[in-house]
């Protein structure tokens, strides 16, 4: 499929954490650009093998990055 196009930056292996903190719908996460982040990247978040919800970055550190929450079906926590 060379015609398809990725509407966000894309990582090139998996990327895993964990939510650190949230306020509202702004949620840190505990990876960052030194484990491949980018901004505008959207996380599927999963407790357990249940979905959560999506969260598309906005901020990016070296050790966390943060975002909003975009789509959810489920309250996301501290944790997920």
């Amino acid at each position: 499929m060379s015609d398809v196009v990725a509407l966000t930056p894309v990582a090139v292996t998996a990327i895993r954490g964990h939510i650190a903190e949230m306020s509202g719908d702004l949620v840190t996460v505990s990876v960052g650009s030194a484990d491949g982040v980018q901004k505008e990247m959207v996380f599927i978040v999963y407790r357990d093998d249940q979905y959560v919800g999506d969260i598309r970055i906005s901020m990016v550190e070296p050790n966390q990055s943060a975002g909003r929450l975009v789509r959810s079906s489920l309250a996301p926590k501290v944790g997920d």
